[in-house]
């Protein structure tokens, strides 16, 4: 949209909001602040970690080695369980911590014109239509349509993933056009590393770009495919062992042993049935795969990543250079022989050069 159009859409002024104003949108958009969730308690994320049947068996069968007085076996998989439960529960706690800094982001003052004079204001009461001035060094306090600017340069690295700061005008981008293309918009968050402008105020916390980065962060994953594949495992795993220690108890009641004898024996195939390594053979397998991928120079932070990496068919670029192969590929051929492009058949001045370059 025009800069006229988004003004008169939104009921704002080149001069600003009215004090009147600014009352009555607070009301309505609420503050600009990502909203702050309480941090979830220890217990909580610890408890959590046993949700799984797999370690909820495993507790089961430790507490009986425990009261068998089987020490060495209830070591062991008091161990296995600690070095599981500890993985998960730390992996949780850092996704948590990822959360929060994603709000340092966010802009503390702002700069606002209202009743025709600039003044500053914490960021979190600045409202749709309020005309924002911002400079080289500030962070860009909501998500804006620049009205005005001068030699403006916008680093959105955090949206776009492009390295380079890029140049923001007031001149309207195409209909359509995906946030790295929009020049004439300046995203919450975003750090201004030169110029100055002015700009109208179009979202506020959670509506804006960053909000929405918020919202996908804080929404669970869906389960890698390995994920999915362990937790039916564990499943059939339990079910399978239910039912046999079921079967053997009734069986040998049937065949006349005393029911102190079919509970120890029930007892000891449960243990014995238990894949109490498997989680940590898990963990083994990803951590190696992580060091692989290091030596490739690939930084993998999160071991289910690992997994899901390999379960990828295809892979969606959203510009050139975004992925590469550091491989260069020969498309087109210029000698004094004469053009040629592969699928074409090749002289010998053209193979000489392509001979060359291999």
């Amino acid at each position: 949209m025009s800069v006229e159009a988004v003004l008169r859409v939104l009921g704002a002024s080149p001069l600003g909001l009215t004090s009147a104003e600014v009352i009555s949108r607070q009301q309505r958009f609420g503050a600009n602040s990502l909203p702050l969730a309480p941090p979830t308690r220890w217990w909580v994320v610890l408890l959590r970690q046993f949700v799984s049947p797999l370690i909820g068996i495993m507790v089961v069968a430790n507490l009986i080695t425990i009261v068998q007085q089987h020490w060495v076996d209830a070591g062991a998989i008091g161990v296995v369980l600690v070095l599981t439960v500890t993985l998960g529960y730390w992996q949780e706690r850092k996704a948590e911590r990822e959360v929060h800094a994603l709000r340092s982001l966010s802009s503390s003052v702002a700069h606002v014109r209202r009743d025709g004079t600039i003044r500053a204001i914490p960021a979190t009461e600045v409202v749709p239509g309020d005309i924002v001035a911002v400079v080289g060094g500030e962070r860009v306090p909501a998500d804006l349509r620049i009205v005005e600017a001068n030699r403006l340069r916008v680093d959105e690295s955090m949206l776009t993933g492009e390295s380079l700061p890029v140049t923001k005008t007031a001149t309207r981008a195409h209909q359509g056009a995906p946030v790295a293309e929009r020049h004439d918009m300046a995203y919450s968050g975003a750090l201004v590393t030169s110029g100055r402008g002015l700009g109208v105020v179009v979202a506020t916390g959670q509506d804006t770009q960053l909000g929405a980065i918020e919202k996908l962060m804080t929404t669970p994953p869906p389960p890698t495919p390995l994920q999915v594949m362990t937790r039916t495992l564990e499943w059939r795993i339990g079910g399978a062992i239910l039912v046999s220690v079921l079967f053997l108890f009734v069986a040998g009641l049937v065949g006349g042993f005393s029911v102190s004898d079919m509970f120890q024996t029930a007892v000891a195939l449960t243990v014995a049935a238990i894949p109490e390594s498997m989680p940590v053979i898990l963990t083994i397998a990803l951590s190696v795969g992580i060091s692989r991928m290091a030596r490739r120079n690939a930084i993998v932070r999160r071991l289910p990543a690992v997994e899901t990496l390999g379960s990828t068919t295809v892979i969606a670029s959203d510009k050139t250079g975004t992925l590469t192969q550091n491989r260069l590929t020969v498309e087109q051929v210029w000698t004094r022989g004469g053009y040629w492009e592969p699928g074409m058949p090749a002289g010998p001045e053209t193979v000489s050069v392509l001979r060359a370059g291999a």
